[in-house]
C-alpha cells in the first residue's frame, strides 16, 4: 500500500519536534549531573564546547551551572568554515552533507537562543583558515569538552588541538558518537579510536549514554 505522502511529512516534522523536545530534556538532566560529579570530585575547569551550530547547549550548560556552587565559565568555540563537503571517506554521513551546507551564523539572528544568554556568560573563540584554533586560544583548564562537530576530520582536528587539556577525572562528551552510516563508524568514534592510539597513557571510560546520539567518557591515567 503506497503511503499518503502528506501524512508522512506531518509524521516526520511531528517525530522531529518530539526527538527535538526529548534530546533537550535529556541533555539538560546530564549536564546538571555532570557538573555534580565534578563539584564533587573537585575538577577544577571550565565548560568548552567546540562546533557550537546554535546556542542550545551554551543555555543548558548556563541554566545547569546557576545551581552548583563551583564558578566555571563556558566557552564556545566555533568554526568560522565549517565543513561543506566531505574531504575523505570517513566524512561521509546521509545526514551531514545537507544540514552542513545550510549552515548559517546564529549571531546573524538575534531571536535565537544566543539573545537569551547572558553576554558575560559564555566566551566565544572563533577559529578559520586565517585565525587557526591552538592550545593558546583555549581556557587553561577544562573539566568537561562537549564535541557538537559532525564530520571525522573535523572533530580529529579539534581533539589534537586538546592535546595537553586532557586531565584525569575530566570528561568528554561527543554529541554524535552514534551517528553512524551503512558504511562506516560515526566520525566521533573514529576520531576517538585515533586519539586512544596516540594516548595511551590515558583511558576513556565510557559513562552515560544520553539522546540519540550522545555518548560521554571519563578520562583517567593510564596505570
Amino acid at each position: 500500500m503506497t503511503q499518503d505522502p502528506i501524512h508522512h511529512n506531518l509524521l516526520t516534522i511531528l517525530s522531529k519536534f518530539k526527538q527535538s523536545d526529548d534530546e533537550r530534556k535529556s541533555r539538560r538532566h546530564f549536564l546538571e549531573k555532570t557538573f555534580q560529579l565534578l563539584n564533587f570530585n573537585k575538577i577544577n575547569g571550565d565548560f568548552a564546547e567546540f562546533g557550537c551550530p546554535d546556542a542550545t547547549v551554551q543555555l543548558d550548560a548556563w541554566h545547569a551551572l546557576k545551581r552548583q556552587p563551583f564558578q566555571r565559565r563556558l566557552w564556545a568555540i566555533r568554526d568560522l568554515e565549517p565543513l561543506t563537503l566531505p574531504t575523505d571517506s570517513l566524512d561521509l554521513h546521509p545526514r551531514w552533507p545537507a544540514a552542513q551546507r545550510t549552515w548559517k551564523n546564529p549571531l546573524a539572528n538575534s531571536k535565537l537562543a544566543w539573545s537569551r544568554l547572558p553576554a558575560k556568560a559564555s566566551q566565544s573563540v572563533w577559529h578559520g583558515t586565517n585565525r587557526p584554533l591552538n592550545a593558546t586560544s583555549l581556557p587553561t583548564q577544562i573539566s568537561l569538552t562537549w564535541i557538537n562537530a559532525q564530520p571525522h576530520s573535523s572533530i580529529r582536528k579539534i581533539l589534537s588541538t586538546l592535546d595537553q587539556h586532557w586531565k584525569n577525572g575530566s570528561i568528554l562528551v561527543f554529541e554524535h558518537y552514534y551517528a553512524y552510516s551503512r558504511f562506516e563508524r560515526s566520525g566521533a568514534r573514529n576520531a576517538l579510536l585515533e586519539l586512544q592510539k596516540n594516548r595511551p597513557d590515558l583511558l576513556f571510560l565510557p559513562m552515560e549514554k544520553f539522546g540519540m546520539q550522545s555518548q560521554s567518557f571519563l578520562i583517567e591515567d593510564a596505570p
